[in-house]
């Protein structure tokens, strides 16, 4: 059949029923016969219908605030390409009378507290959160399920937490692959091994993720090699670069457990003999990758990340469609040889 726009009367004619019978199927409201219903369903089927989902959406439903709490991501690759995913489903979901206001949190305790309680007192319609310093705000999110406000978690889980959806990875599988690569990459020098775990720039107890990476990191080799020794170093602040150098000095593997591998690269250069596993596609550290220094990167997506965070709570607020309460999405290994295929 040829395409064109059929109006209600053109398809209330072809199927032999009122406007009114075809109006209550297209909107699932009202009594319809099942007899008029299947030949209105037979009609529509027919001519391949296609609703105006803008003109339904705007008709039907008030605008929604996406409230969006995430680090400031100026000067951070990481939180910039989440952003851009956020972005990337904002333009999407514009037209559908979606908005988002965007807060970037402050890095301190206090900070980060004072602005996700500044939030809630705009009552927003959703958010969209990278949740930090949990325990601190534990008493936010018990306010956020108390008013049946909303919220996806992106990056890190909180567990004891009844959020809508978390997206992101499973991170403790995500350690035991790092740990799997691991082993392989220093079999060489096994069962005398000595590798690093190295945290840069996070307090792994307000940090879910690399706190999860790390302890599945350290189950590979508790099952498979308990003999080599693994050394955790946590760098909250600034690198020491003098500790670092001398621990570096003495090890055969570093493992990573963010995406700020690069900001050590001078002296990852250094000791080339170091087998080194790190995470995402920040630039430098795709640089990195391509020149042998770093083996092997674990991308986590934070822009995929960010798409879904707004993607499926707008569904849910247009929609009142279900949640998924886990989208976790896959581990991508690269490495030299294959990424250019995910650039």
């Amino acid at each position: 059949m040829e395409k064109r726009n059929f109006t209600i009367k053109d398809i209330a004619s072809m199927a032999d029923v009122s406007r009114g019978t075809v109006d209550r199927v297209l909107n699932n409201r009202g009594k319809v016969s099942e007899k008029a219903r299947r030949k209105v369903e037979e009609v529509l089927q027919r001519i391949d219908y296609r609703p105006n989902l803008i003109a339904r959406t705007l008709k039907n439903h008030r605008p929604f605030t996406i409230w969006l709490l995430m680090p400031d991501y100026t000067n951070d690759r990481y939180w910039q390409q989440m952003y851009q995913g956020v972005m990337d489903a904002y333009a999407e979901m514009e037209p559908f009378g979606i908005r988002i206001s965007s807060v970037r949190m402050g890095s301190t305790e206090d900070a980060y507290y004072q602005d996700f309680s500044s939030v809630l007192q705009n009552s927003p319609d959703a958010l969209v959160i990278v949740p930090f310093f949990t325990d601190t705000c534990f008493n936010l999110y018990r306010e956020l399920e108390e008013r049946k406000i909303p919220f996806v978690l992106l990056n890190s889980p909180i567990k004891d937490v009844n959020y809508g959806c978390f997206i992101g990875q499973d991170y403790f599988m995500s350690g035991r692959n790092a740990a799997y690569f691991m082993d392989i990459l220093t079999r060489s020098v096994a069962p005398k091994r000595t590798i690093l775990i190295l945290h840069i720039g996070v307090q792994t107890e307000n940090a879910t993720h690399v706190e999860e990476k790390e302890i599945g990191f350290l189950d590979y080799f508790r099952e498979r090699d308990a003999s080599s020794t693994i050394e955790i170093i946590r760098f909250e602040a600034e690198l020491d670069m003098g500790l670092l150098d001398y621990k570096l000095s003495k090890a055969d593997g570093l493992f990573i457990t963010n995406s700020k591998t690069h900001v050590a690269e001078d002296l990852l250069r250094k000791h080339p003999s170091v087998k080194i596993i790190g995470y995402d596609m920040i630039p430098e550290n795709i640089e990195l990758l391509r020149e042998g220094t770093i083996d092997i990167l674990l991308n986590q997506n934070p822009k995929l990340q960010g798409y879904h965070g707004i993607s499926i709570v707008t569904e849910y607020l247009l929609y009142q469609r279900e949640m998924p309460k886990n989208r976790l999405l896959p581990i991508d290994v690269l490495t030299k040889e294959n990424v250019s295929g995910y650039l």
